[in-house]
């Protein structure tokens, strides 16, 4: 399931049009971001949060963070014209940037040097 330290807020989600019940959630203990109190009160390297995906409609949800470290994501954004079986996901990560997946979120990169 979510982990405990990520259930405060659900910023995001993404459902995968071609795939009956698949959705990516942008989760994180870090709520209202990215307004301007949280920044002052909660320094970014303290923000737990990732991304966790479900394979029937939100029931059951399993974290899938592999190279993406605990943080404060805000939106996740899925390229539908990327092949069903190697999905490509963007996920924004306050203060650390943003993370491309191309195996349906399983693993992850940081990418703020180009997006390609």
């Amino acid at each position: 399931g979510v982990p405990e330290a990520w259930t405060n807020t659900t910023y995001w989600i993404e459902f995968d049009p071609a795939v009956k019940g698949r959705v990516w959630g942008a989760m994180s203990y870090t709520h209202d971001l990215p307004r301007p109190k949280m920044w002052r009160s909660t320094p970014v390297a303290k923000f737990r949060g990732g991304v966790c995906v479900s394979d029937d409609g939100g029931r059951n949800w399993r974290p899938s963070n592999s190279g993406m470290p605990e943080t404060a994501p805000t939106h996740i954004l899925l390229d539908p014209t990327s092949p069903v079986n190697a999905r490509v996901l963007y996920v924004a990560a306050v203060g650390k940037g943003v993370y491309k997946s191309i195996d349906g979120g399983k693993n992850w990169e940081l990418k703020n040097n180009g997006i390609a």
